[in-house]
């Protein structure tokens, strides 16, 4: 993304060109979830906008938000979109520590990051929480965070059975961790991929008791 110019001012110029001077209700609905009524070409116009305007602020393409802002120029719609695209930006937030933990400690990442995996993503070692400290978070609410996130990410692969370098590559786009890092966590799900599938088998299968299916 970085590099590219404008890209989401081209979308959001697209949109009214759709839809003319109604193009920021359309927007406003979607963002709601009520786009009842809206064209395919609508949809895709408005996706196309939200993803590349997430990887802007990601890459704080500075003069590019602050078209959109311009271009949009309605608090109550702006403060709209700044919560949705928060909601997609979660991983990318509570990755923060983490990446500027690599800063500090770039030789120190690699083996913690496999320790946390083992300790909380192939088998919970409940102790580890009160350790945040050692993995560069500040309290125990942002290591929490942060760990939901990778098994978040963790689960996404396992769901869409995707390849280590398509791991990689997902957790990269959600995280913005450093290429290193993102290639050993795509590692470390890759090689214990059957363990990880059989565990969101059974985490499945206890949520459909719990509900009284089984």
């Amino acid at each position: 993304m970085k590099g590219n110019v404008d890209v989401s001012i081209k979308y959001l110029e697209r949109l009214e060109e759709i839809y003319g001077e109604d193009w920021k209700q359309r927007l406003d609905n979607y963002l709601k979830d009520e786009e009842t009524g809206m064209d395919e070409d609508g949809k895709e116009c408005i996706a196309g906008f939200l993803m590349t305007y997430k990887e802007e602020i990601m890459d704080n393409a500075t003069v590019n938000l602050q078209k959109v802002e311009k271009k949009i120029n309605n608090d109550l719609l702006f403060k709209n979109l700044r919560s949705f695209i928060d909601d997609m930006l979660e991983p990318f937030y509570v990755s923060a520590p983490v990446r500027a933990f690599c800063i500090r400690k770039s030789d120190d990442m690699l083996g913690l990051l496999e320790e946390m995996f083992s300790r909380t993503i192939l088998r919970i070692h409940a102790d580890i929480l009160q350790e945040y400290i050692k993995f560069g978070f500040e309290n125990e609410d942002a290591f929490i965070g942060f760990l939901n996130a990778l098994d978040t990410l963790c689960t996404y692969a396992i769901k869409k059975n995707l390849y280590r370098d398509a791991i990689e590559d997902l957790i990269y786009s959600q995280t913005r961790l450093p290429r290193e890092i993102c290639k050993k966590l795509a590692e470390l799900i890759d090689s214990n991929f059957d363990v990880l599938r059989m565990k969101y088998i059974i985490e499945k299968l206890d949520s459909l008791e719990e509900k009284g299916v089984l």
